[in-house]
């Protein structure tokens, strides 16, 4: 029988429904778990304590898969379009039976020579040249046309970054993800009629909203692995999806001129070029609602469900709707985070790095095809490397940054950031001094490669630091940090615009440089900063900062200090709160704070999606929300 009252647990925590009378059937798309499924070894919570790579097992390795490969094919469609930039730059040709192409077919008799598709008058009759500057077959834009066009596709994803998590706090990872993909290939289609300036510009706006997917990624894996291996996880797929970039320049260069040596046009070819990866956004998309879920103990909607029919076997005692709609959470850690001056130095710090890489990944080809006398094909091959980098680097970053916290704690994470950004500005200075005559092509390639990765070494350097600048604000630091990188792609695609490629690229290496030196003035307390050490005040109260930092178990709720605050790690932000009855499982002893447990102190008649006390804020700051002895 069901015990009368009601608590709020995490869907992280644990959750074992019990129901004689309702037998929930497993589906493709809905299944469901319970805490005694997890309650052996490799788990803690529900949470994966290891990454198996060669598992798809449902629902960890499953979510940890679709996550790096729907970001993938996010980011591929995203910067499919800049290695086609230059033949989208050529002007549309005139009908061959024309008055112009009869004339220029008289004067030129070598009709598929380079003379007649670099004449100025007659370069409309050569659909079949795809020389830089030469031949027609593209719509006719203008360098800043495209850089324009570049700009608003970066700054339309800021937009969904900030709508998005929200969103997969109510619906759930996996639904969010699948109205993402499913909707936003439509702008995919479209790329393929373009006909001018207007049209591509509207097109790749909504195509730079599929740019959210890293939200949704970072937080489906931080909702399936534990604290222990989190980090690497969302490195993992992070790199892995970032990598879609490097391979939309290789892949679409080689797709453009495979249609090319097919004996298709130039205007047949790039449009044929950009048909295909939307095809593959949507298969994702349906694939994800049929095959993954939302979190260890299944999907948001199903757990809702499932709570809303046993809520109908009770009598109504004024607590509301409770299938009202999860209320988000993460207001109150964007808050936290954004009151914290460390915050907007990482926030720079990955303008020049994750935003330096957005910027490459527009602009490289046509770049390489100006300065080092590359066709539109071989500086798409040798930029696509830049981002093929993402395969390592942004894990190595994350490793190096790992080992100077075991040797030095947090300041060596410190010191590792700061040389992994100063390195990277030497680089891309480096690398923008080079031209065909002093480089060649050999040496564009060996200095792109290690600019590269000191690029991605810098922001997995960056997000080894983030979960340590406001332990109380994990999600809001994050979030902050990574609408830099596009405020910094927004910032770089203007300059580019206004500058020309080589003195943007070569302003963005001392600006790279200079956001080196601001980490410089990171301190953190209880622990110091570059050049000095934690104050003996700050010492005493933080005697090991390096154990503290580490999530400690009692009662079952994990919980981490600083300072003399405690701040849970569970929830995380994303995992919506379900009110069940007491009596349907069997929860571990709770954490005790004033004598009281802390689920006892839940709102007896609480919605899905209340957070729990204590939740993003320190619990001295929290007295006055809490019951109190002998109240």
């Amino acid at each position: 029988e069901d015990q009368p009252g009601s608590f709020l647990i995490p869907c992280g925590a644990g959750l074992r429904i019990h129901n004689k009378r309702q037998r929930f059937h497993h589906t493709l798309a809905e299944m469901i778990w319970s805490e005694a499924d997890w309650e052996k070894e490799g788990y803690v919570n529900g949470r994966k304590t290891s990454i198996n790579l060669c598992s798809l097992e449902r629902p960890h390795m499953r979510a940890f898969w679709f996550s790096a490969f729907a970001f993938f094919i996010c980011f591929f469609m995203w910067f499919d379009i800049p290695p086609l930039m230059a033949t989208l730059r050529k002007p549309k040709c005139e009908d061959p039976t024309g008055d112009i192409c009869t004339a220029c077919f008289t004067n030129f008799p070598d009709i598929l020579g380079d003379a007649m598709a670099k004449d100025k008058g007659c370069k409309v009759c050569s659909p079949f040249n795809d020389g830089i500057g030469m031949g027609c077959g593209g719509i006719g834009i203008s360098a800043s046309d495209a850089s324009t066009t570049t700009i608003v596709s970066v700054a339309f994803t800021i937009i969904i970054r900030i709508i998005c998590g929200p969103v997969a706090d109510g619906l759930g990872v996996r639904l969010t993800y699948t109205c993402m993909l499913i909707v936003l290939c439509i702008p995919g289609f479209l790329a393929v009629f373009v006909q001018d300036f207007g049209q591509l510009l509207v097109v790749r706006a909504l195509i730079g909203l599929i740019g959210g997917s890293f939200v949704l990624t970072q937080l489906w894996t931080t909702l399936m692995f534990h604290s222990n291996i989190v980090g690497l996880a969302n490195a993992t797929t992070a790199g892995w999806g970032n990598l879609g970039g490097g391979a939309a320049l290789v892949v679409i260069a080689l797709c453009f001129g495979g249609f090319k040596s097919s004996g298709y046009d130039n205007n047949t070819a790039w449009r044929a070029s950009l048909a295909w990866p939307p095809c593959v956004v949507f298969l994702t998309g349906f694939a994800i609602y049929f095959l993954s879920d939302d979190c260890p103990y299944g999907n948001y909607t199903e757990l809702k469900k499932r709570k809303a029919e046993q809520a109908t076997d009770e009598p109504d005692d004024g607590g509301g709707d409770p299938t009202a709609e999860p209320a988000s959470i993460a207001g109150r850690s964007l808050k936290i985070a954004a009151s914290n001056w460390r915050v907007w130095i990482l926030f720079v710090v990955y303008m020049f790095c994750f935003g330096l890489e957005l910027v490459v990944n527009g602009q490289i080809s046509l770049y390489l095809s100006q300065a080092f006398a590359m066709s539109q094909q071989e500086g798409a091959l040798v930029g696509g490397c830049f981002g093929l980098t993402n395969l390592f680097a942004r894990s190595f970053g994350g490793w190096m940054s790992d080992y100077a916290y075991k040797r030095w704690s947090v300041r060596g994470r410190i010191w590792s950031l700061f040389l992994q950004t100063i390195m990277e500005g030497i680089l891309m200075l480096i690398f923008t001094h080079g031209t065909y005559e002093t480089y060649g092509p050999g040496g564009a390639l060996a200095v792109l490669i290690f600019w590269g990765i000191t690029v991605q070494a810098t922001e997995g350097g960056t997000y080894g630091l983030v979960p340590f600048v406001e332990p109380s604000a994990v999600g809001g630091v994050a979030g902050i940090v990574g609408a830099g990188g596009n405020t910094g792609a927004l910032v770089g695609n203007t300059m580019v615009k206004y500058m020309k490629v080589r003195p943007a690229f070569a302003g963005l290496g001392w600006l790279t440089i200079c956001a080196g030196f601001l980490v410089a003035l990171i301190h953190m307390p209880g622990h110091g900063s570059m050049f000095c050490a934690a104050d003996p005040i700050e010492e005493k109260k933080d005697e090991k900062p390096a154990q503290q930092q580490q999530p400690q178990q009692q009662g079952g709720q994990y919980f981490s200090q600083q300072q003399g605050g405690q701040y849970f790690s569970q929830p995380m932000m994303g995992q919506p709160m379900y009110s069940m009855q007491q009596g349907s499982m069997q929860m571990p002893q709770p954490m005790m704070v004033n004598g009281q447990s802390m689920m006892a102190m839940q709102p007896q008649n609480a919605y899905p999606g209340q957070p729990m006390y204590g939740y993003g804020v320190p619990m001295g700051q929290m007295q006055q929300a809490m019951p109190q002895p002998g109240m």
